[in-house]
This record gives structure tokens, sequence and C-alpha cells, in this order.
């Protein structure tokens, strides 16, 4: 049986990247299945083409929740993926935003 040995992150940073990337498929998980509904796209999409979309969505909801950043710079964020910048304000969310 080959199992692999996980060691304990190093420092607190480690552990908050790990806990973040927990907590992201976690999240992107529970969006998957109910983004088509959403868009009432009765079965037309599947879970891999909505999987990206729900990372966004995600993303922007981390962002959202700062105090940095808000939501406006959410709404800026997803604008951008789409790459429609105008009809937001053109801020920059780079250093708001969380860790990936």
């Amino acid at each position: 049986m080959n199992r692999k040995r996980h060691l304990p992150p190093a420092d607190t940073r480690e552990f908050m990247v790990l806990w973040n990337t927990v907590k992201e498929e976690h999240f992107v998980a529970q969006l998957v299945p109910l983004l088509p509904r959403l868009f009432n796209s009765s079965g037309e999409l599947n879970a891999e083409q909505v999987e990206p979309a729900a990372r966004h969505l995600v993303r922007a909801m981390h962002l959202a929740e700062t105090p940095k950043a808000g939501v406006q710079a959410a709404i800026t964020y997803l604008a951008e993926v789409v790459g429609d910048r105008t009809k937001t304000n053109a801020t920059d969310v780079s250093t708001a935003l969380p860790p990936a």
C-alpha cells in the first residue's frame, strides 16, 4: 500500500494557503450544480463548463468580504474576467485579491 505522508504546515502562512485552497474547493463544489439552474440552462451546461465560472465567483465573494475591496471591487473583477471594463469603475483590484 502506497500512502502519501502529509507533513503539517511549516508556519501559519502555509496553513492559511492550504486552508484557503480547501475552502475554495468546497465552495466550487457547492456552486457547480447550482449555476446551471441559476441561469435556467436546463442541463445545457455541464460541470466542466461551469467550474471556471464557479471559481471566479468564489474569488469575487472573497474579494467582496475584504474591507479593502468590497462589493464594487468584486463586480469589477468579474467584469474584467469577462472582458467588459465599460460597465464598472476601472479600479485595480489586484492588490486586494485574496490568494488564489
